[in-house]
This record gives C-alpha cells, sequence and structure tokens, in this order.
C-alpha cells in the first residue's frame, strides 16, 4: 500500500508541476516558478522518506541477525545487501520489510539478462535485471532488478570477486 501511496505522491507533485508550467507561461512566470519549485520539493520530499525509511528496514536486518549488511544493488521493490565478511547475502523485497538470507555458498550462480530497444537507430536496455539460481529450494530462483546495463555488469563483477 505504501508503494501505492508514492506513486500518487508523485504523480500528484508532477501535476502540480505542470500546473505551475502552464501558469508560468499563459499568466504569472513568478507564480509559476513558485508552484514548480514547490512540485519538486514535495516530489523530493517522497523519494527522500522512501530512501530514509529503506535504510530503517536495512538496519533493523542488521540488529535482528547481528550481522552487518550493507546497501548494495536494486530497482524497484527488491533488492541485495552483502556482508562480505560474514559471507552473507540478503535479498530484501518490499523496499526491505520482508528479507531472505543466503549463503554465498548457496548460489549457484546468477546472470545479467535485458531487454534490447532499437528505436530510430538508437539501441537502450530495458527491464535489466539479475536471475539467481540458488540451492533452497523454498526459492530456487529470484530476480533482483538493477537502474542500468552498465550497473549490472558492475555488480556482476562485484559479485564474482566476493564469491570467489
Amino acid at each position: 500500500m505504501k508503494f501505492f501511496a508514492r506513486i500518487v505522491a508523485v504523480l500528484g507533485g508532477a501535476l502540480i508541476f505542470f500546473v505551475g508550467l502552464g501558469t508560468a507561461v499563459f499568466k504569472s512566470g513568478l507564480l509559476g516558478l513558485v508552484i514548480c519549485l514547490a512540485a519538486g520539493a514535495f516530489v523530493w520530499w517522497v523519494f527522500a522518506q522512501e530512501r530514509e525509511e529503506y535504510r530503517g528496514n536495512i538496519e533493523a536486518l542488521n540488529r535482528e541477525t547481528g550481522l552487518n549488511f550493507k546497501e548494495a544493488f536494486g530497482s524497484g521493490t527488491t533488492s541485495m545487501c552483502i556482508d562480505e565478511t560474514a559471507r552473507k547475502l540478503a535479498l530484501l523485497e518490499q523496499g526491505g520489510a520482508k528479507h531472505r538470507l543466503f549463503g554465498f555458498e548457496e548460489i549457484d550462480d546468477w546472470e545479467l539478462r535485458w531487454t534490447e530497444v532499437s528505436r530510430n537507430g538508437s539501441l537502450s536496455f530495458q527491464n535489466v535485471h539479475f536471475t539467481f539460481r540458488t540451492t533452497q529450494l523454498e526459492m530456487p530462483i529470484f530476480k533482483v532488478g538493477v537502474n542500468s546495463k552498465l550497473n549490472g555488469e558492475t555488480w556482476s563483477q562485484k559479485l564474482r570477486l566476493l564469491m570467489a
């Protein structure tokens, strides 16, 4: 439900922004600028609250498990945190509200996947994500999205180095 509320808040902020933009263009430039700035501040605040909640969930996970997970990578509502010393991964779902732990030895392998889209001679990469294969019967395969192919390639190499 929180995810839906955040989407509504961001869309509301975007609507306020466009109202401000319309006001700036057609009526009063200063009033429009103030409205646009207010909308930007509102959207920034929503994302800051989400980020703070996510950090709090990682801290709670560390207290609960006695481990030292640090933020690693992810996109959307799923992310992966790593405790290098304990050699553990934490799959965080729903912004960190739910988690599942994996030892490095429980990860069989992973693959970085994406969809290539070509438009007007330009190539872009969409739906970039990792597919992990594990030794856990309850969750033999899971996916973690990443925000770009380059970010995914970087994390893939970091995982190879960490799990060697």
